[in-house]
């Protein structure tokens, strides 16, 4: 049996063209935190179905990178639905009005993509891989993020994309509305990272062998 014959190849595969298309098509840069984390997810999935081919395995490598990627773009999606776009629905700019190019990119990067990542992790295996002291480290990359914008924005204000998003703008409320705004996406961010990680707990849940009929037995229900 090739490594072909297994949904989670394929799914994978639908994953990397995704995150793909809307790198591709975006007229965005590497300073958003979007395209930094769609770029994460398409090299992991890359590597991951290059790793299933070559080992023979449905199983995902590197499973610490994968609970990160997992958690990076869910924040993506969250942001970019709520606080950026504050929930609307991206679907009628898909087939009407200007510049539709980009609602496609933007689709792919904050929707389908997250989406079928958030799938991935609940479906296919390895199950039990995350660990609570993952939390912390996965928090450090959109904290450093975070601070690093600042900092280049001081020590180069002539930066294009000064800042790329309005929660991270002194300009008009200050620092402190600033500190306020990260230390509480720190925590929604925790919180979702928590869920990233009892998300894994519940795929293990519904994989799980049903229990054997009673009287069946064990070797200890026999002695």
């Amino acid at each position: 049996m090739t490594v072909w014959t297994r949904p989670a190849a394929w799914w994978r595969s639908a994953i990397v063209l995704s995150a793909f298309l809307g790198i591709f098509l975006s007229n965005s840069s590497l300073v958003y935190f979007t395209i930094q984390s769609n770029v994460i997810v398409l090299g992991y999935f890359l590597a991951a179905v290059y790793w299933m081919a070559r080992r023979g395995t449905a199983d995902a490598p590197a499973p610490r990178l994968r609970g990160a990627a997992v958690l990076y773009i869910t924040i993506t999606g969250i942001v970019a639905h709520v606080l950026l776009n504050h929930g609307e629905n991206p679907l009628p700019g898909l087939v009407s009005g200007p510049d539709r190019l980009q609602h496609w990119s933007s689709f792919f990067l904050h929707y389908t993509t997250p989406v079928m990542v958030l799938v991935e992790w609940l479906v296919f295996s390895p199950r039990n891989a995350s660990r609570w002291r993952d939390l912390p480290l996965w928090l450090s990359y959109p904290l450093g993020y975070a601070v690093l914008t600042e900092t280049r924005a001081v020590l180069f204000p002539g930066f294009p994309v000064r800042y790329p998003y309005f929660f991270l703008d002194p300009t008009e409320k200050g620092y402190a509305w600033v500190g306020l705004q990260m230390v509480q996406l720190v925590v929604e961010f925790a919180v979702l990272g928590a869920l990233v990680i009892g998300l894994d707990r519940l795929g293990t849940r519904l994989r799980r062998e049903p229990a054997p009929a009673p009287g069946t037995g064990t070797g200890t229900d026999a002695a």
